[in-house]
């Protein structure tokens, strides 16, 4: 066997291990939505430096936008310029020093708590440190996003999982090729592939949500069963979740001023403009047109 055949049997069976890791922590997630400790962002006007320290029992991932300086993981000293991620595992030690470099300077920071023996943090499967070409729009909104709903009450835990699971799922080199809808595990915490099949139907028709009915038939389960054990897997009903999924898709169509709100309600299956700005006014609060102008990035 050629050493290039070797390396690429080796990726591949990395890449298999990422995703099926980074599955197993998206349904941790939403099985405990408090594994979520913090979703920070700023503006970043002045220096920043945080001192030698690490977290027992956390994963800490940072995006920096437009900053310049140093981190230190362990006893490597790492230079940072423009767009970076940074990831930090339980036990790593690990410093910051960084200061503004352009007009429009940022820092996201998640903190998420996790176990040691946890495949995502045994196979560390996000990049300890990356460079950026460029700041990945939707992964941007989806952190601002998590700011927003990561400490709100529970009747919304649903949608910041969704959003967490979103953002895990976009960050660099965290995956090759997959989305958030392909969380899959089996008995203990691990979905099989009648539920995968259940979310991937969910997926391929926001437009048009199938019912619990057509989601049991996918994964081979009867409507009762199928309901039960999607619950004990992501604390939520079916229906809760395809309307997280919907208002998610929302958001991130509304980023996007060159889109009407006439056409992202009828790519999103309503009616009319009128039914899609009453539905996401119950949800959300605000009309589409003032989350558009208080939210919209880039």
């Amino acid at each position: 066997m050629s050493s290039q055949t070797s390396f690429m049997r080796d990726e591949k069976g990395f890449e298999e291990t990422r995703e099926r890791a980074l599955l197993a922590l998206g349904v941790r997630i939403f099985q405990n939505p408090r594994l979520l400790v913090q979703a920070y962002w700023h503006r970043m006007k002045d220096k920043i430096l945080v001192p030698p320290h690490d977290h027992s029992d956390m994963l800490q991932l940072d995006l920096n936008i437009g900053m310049s300086g140093v981190i230190t993981i362990e006893e490597e000293t790492i230079p940072i310029q423009g767009v970076t991620a940074a990831a930090f595992y339980p036990g790593q030690r690990h410093s910051i020093e960084l200061e503004p470099a352009a007009p429009q300077a940022w820092i996201f920071s998640i903190k998420i708590r996790v176990s040691p023996q946890w495949e995502a943090v045994r196979e560390r499967i996000f990049h300890p440190y990356l460079k950026l070409l460029f700041a990945d729009h939707h992964l941007v909104k989806m952190l601002r996003q998590l700011n927003r709903v990561g400490t709100v009450e529970s009747s919304r835990q649903t949608l910041m999982c969704v959003t967490l699971a979103d953002v895990l799922c976009h960050w660099p080199g965290a995956s090759s090729g997959t989305t958030s809808h392909t969380l899959q595990t089996g008995p203990d915490g691990e979905i099989g592939t009648g539920m995968q099949n259940a979310l991937h139907l969910i997926e391929e028709n926001l437009s048009n949500p199938p019912s619990q009915q057509q989601l049991a038939a996918s994964s081979h389960m009867s409507t009762r069963n199928f309901t039960r054990h999607f619950r004990q897997l992501f604390g939520c009903a079916p229906h809760a979740y395809i309307t997280a999924r919907r208002l998610a898709c929302a958001r991130e169509l509304l980023a996007h001023k060159a889109r009407n709100i006439t056409e992202i309600a009828d790519e999103l299956g309503f009616p009319s403009i009128h039914a899609f700005s009453r539905w996401f006014q119950r949800i959300e609060g605000t009309s589409p047109s003032v989350y558009r102008e208080k939210h919209f990035l880039l």
